[in-house]
């Protein structure tokens, strides 16, 4: 069976595994464009509208009191752990965590204009692991 970077290999535009795992870590992020169809977007969106319609939002400043978080999205809708185990998100987790790692959880954030400016923390997206955490 193919690996999970050879699997994500139609969404690194000719570029290898390594050099986008550079960027990650120099930048903190990476744009991938159009890694979903069109139509796949839509059905998302539509799994998700019930749960974004009842406009919660978050309790205190830090979760955002203009932010609407949707939380164990896996439990939701099939459609959700796809995109847990899309060839591209499960790559970099791997390259991260490790072969063995568990993706156990996944959210919604829907920011609305006039959210305040998150402080200077740590969030769930690239946080750096120190030492060497990983079970092979």
């Amino acid at each position: 069976m193919p690996t999970a970077i050879e699997q994500a290999s139609p969404w690194l535009q000719g570029r290898t595994f390594a050099s986008w795992r550079e960027q990650f870590d120099s930048s903190g992020y990476l744009i991938f464009e159009r890694v979903l169809s069109p139509d796949r977007v839509a059905e998302i969106r539509t799994a998700l509208a019930p749960y974004l319609e009842r406009d919660l939002t978050g309790r205190n400043d830090f979760e955002g009191l203009k932010t609407n978080r949707v939380y164990a999205l896996l439990a939701k809708s099939p459609l959700f752990a796809e995109l847990a185990i899309h060839p591209l998100a499960l790559a970099f987790a791997e390259a991260e965590l490790g072969p063995s790692c568990l993706l156990s959880a996944l959210l919604a954030i829907n920011l609305h204009p006039g959210e305040t400016v998150a402080a200077a923390a740590p969030g769930p997206w690239h946080q750096r692991v120190l030492g060497d955490r990983r079970y092979d």
